[in-house]
């Protein structure tokens, strides 16, 4: 008679063991490297989930186009640093310090935020992305401008929410 072969032997066992296996050492992996790539976070705002839908509200945007205000960020490009100049509507409104956030189209770790000094409403940056928007704002928080970026050396910079 002939000896059956052992179950470690068997082709059909490695797959019933080994594919599960690969998945959950495959997930696992995943879930890793999920976790080790930070918050993806393209538009930093909190907003407020209703139903399946996300709305926007916010007293300082909503003050903001109450008020009128409007703005123009002038870059120029430069190999190692960009410089960065910001006219706001009305023009008391640059008279203090200004934040200028460059936001990473994916990583919120990667964002670029600078300082721009009273008065003198210029300052300079490194830069090593594309942005996706760029948000003016005053150090206290009490009113902010938004840009879409794009390739051009002047952005419109306006409320987050339209006067209503």
């Amino acid at each position: 008679m002939s000896e059956g072969r052992k179950p470690w032997q068997e082709p059909m066992v490695w797959l019933m063991v080994g594919i599960p296996a690969a998945t959950v050492v495959a997930g696992l992996a995943t879930m890793a490297i999920a976790l080790r790539s930070g918050s993806m976070d393209s538009v930093p705002t909190s907003v407020q989930r209703v139903a399946q839908a996300q709305v926007l509200a916010s007293a300082v945007d909503d003050s903001t186009a109450s008020k009128g205000y409007r703005g123009f960020l002038m870059l120029e490009r430069g190999p190692e640093a960009w410089r960065v100049s910001v006219k706001t509507v009305p023009a008391n409104l640059a008279e203090t310090p200004l934040q200028v956030l460059f936001v990473h189209p994916t990583l919120a770790a990667r964002d670029v935020r600078i300082e721009l000094v009273a008065g003198a409403a210029a300052g300079a940056a490194s830069i090593d992305f594309i942005p996706q928007q760029v948000i003016v704002s005053d150090s206290a928080g009490t009113w902010r401008l938004v840009g879409a970026y794009r390739e051009q050396s002047v952005l419109d910079l306006t409320p987050a929410l339209s006067a209503q």
